[in-house]
This record gives C-alpha cells, sequence and structure tokens, in this order.
C-alpha cells in the first residue's frame, strides 16, 4: 500500500461540494472572454484550450518556481490570486515587449498583475479572500499564446453557504459613470506625459454608461446632467 506523506496529503485538492458547482461552471465559462481580453491587450493570437477547477485551502502555498500575484495591488482588499509559472511569465511579457521579454522581476511582476488583473474577471469588491473566509476555487486556464502554451491558475472566494441574492440586501457596491472605453498600446501608455490628447470615440454626454467600478459589469446608460450643484446621472435604460 502506496504510505502518503503529510505534504501530500496537503496539497489534495479539497472535494468539490455539489453547491460550488454552478460556481465553477461559471469561472469554466470564462475562458473564452479572457483568451479574447489577452488578445486585445497583448496584441497576439491566444486561444482557450481547456481549464480545470478545484478547491483549495486559503493557506495553500503557490508552488515553487510559480510567480504569485494578487488583485488589487495592496492596499486594497485582495479578491484574486494568480500564478503562473515563470517559464510562462516570459512567454506574456515577450508577447508583449518583443524578444526576450523583461529582464527586471519587479518590472515583470507589475505588469503582468496589471495585465492578466485587467484580463481575468473577479469576484465583487465583497468577495475578497479573507483569513477566516471560505476556501478558494482555482481554476488552471490552459491557453495558446501565438502557438505557445501558457497556463494561468486563478484562485477566487468560493461561495459561502446561505450566500445568494437574499444575503447581499445590504452590500455596497462601488459603481462610476463612464463616457468611453478605448484601448492603448501598453507601448504608448508608458509614452503619456501631461498635455497628451486621448481621442474618445463615440463619447457623448447623453450616453454616458453607469458600470461597476471592480467588474467593469454594465448596469445602465444615461445622461450626465446636474443635481444642486453636483454632477449626477439620468439613468434611461436599466440591465436586468
Amino acid at each position: 500500500m502506496k504510505k502518503i506523506g503529510l505534504d501530500q496529503l496537503a496539497a489534495t485538492p479539497l472535494r468539490l461540494p455539489r453547491r460550488l458547482g454552478p460556481q465553477a461552471a461559471r469561472l469554466r465559462a470564462r475562458a473564452e472572454d479572457i483568451a479574447e481580453r489577452l488578445s486585445d491587450t497583448l496584441g497576439a493570437k491566444v486561444r482557450a484550450r481547456g481549464t480545470t477547477t478545484a478547491r483549495v485551502e486559503r493557506d495553500r502555498p503557490c508552488p515553487d518556481g510559480m510567480l504569485d500575484l494578487v488583485w488589487p495591488a495592496p492596499p486594497d482588499a485582495v479578491r484574486m490570486r494568480i500564478a503562473l509559472t515563470d517559464e510562462d511569465a516570459n512567454t506574456l511579457t515577450a508577447a508583449i515587449f518583443g524578444g526576450d521579454g523583461l529582464s527586471d522581476p519587479a518590472l515583470q511582476t507589475q505588469i503582468l498583475q496589471d495585465v492578466l488583473g485587467s484580463a481575468v474577471p473577479s469576484g465583487e469588491e465583497t468577495e475578497t479572500i479573507a483569513a477566516e473566509g471560505p476556501p478558494l476555487l482555482e481554476t488552471a486556464y490552459a491557453l495558446e499564446v501565438d502557438g505557445d502554451p501558457v497556463t494561468i491558475r486563478v484562485r477566487l472566494p468560493s461561495a459561502a453557504p446561505g450566500q445568494g441574492r437574499a444575503a447581499r440586501g445590504g452590500i455596497r457596491l462601488g459603481m462610476q459613470a463612464q463616457l468611453a472605453t478605448v484601448s492603448l498600446p501598453l507601448g504608448r501608455l508608458a509614452a503619456l506625459g501631461p498635455g497628451d490628447r486621448i481621442a474618445l470615440p463615440g463619447a457623448s454626454l447623453e450616453t454616458a454608461q453607469l458600470v461597476a467600478r471592480r467588474s467593469g459589469r454594465q448596469v445602465g446608460i444615461g445622461e450626465m446632467g446636474s443635481d444642486e450643484g453636483a454632477r449626477s446621472l439620468r439613468l434611461m435604460t436599466v440591465r436586468d
């Protein structure tokens, strides 16, 4: 009979309860969206190849030789952890900058944190990775970046028992009014300075969007105006 060591036992994923099935399915369904967002950001051809989902303890460390990223960056509460091998990190940075990527590990970590944090949808502001919170769901997204295989492991809080729409009645979510969104190459972003102008195609005070600040989900569309001396948004349509 094979003897199981403590290290092997601690690394074994937790059984996935049936109640977490819908959440796990939603996470797996994000693969194509993540690939599309990364394609736009990296300027490379990114293809989703498959996903796996497991439940892990909060304090389970990433294996040696892996880059461990958090989103958002401190001091904000962490809502998502992203891990990838050094080789996969180099593949992504090479897609951004060409050649061999970056030689500065700190700069590489910062750029990948921003790129992956924006491309991978995280939970709502209230769903944070807390010391006393629920275990995490780890979804491994197997991707292909310009033909090279890359795997991104994303850890998010798993839904606690009884957590649902009724339990969220008193939760406050940050919202923002948005006139337009633009996509800029990282090279141009790095070169921006005071006085530079950025075109906002389609921007209009009559079609401002109300979006969730963290997830980016559109809640409605309205008209910018004023109310008692302060800027306001008059909603014209609201999404279900």
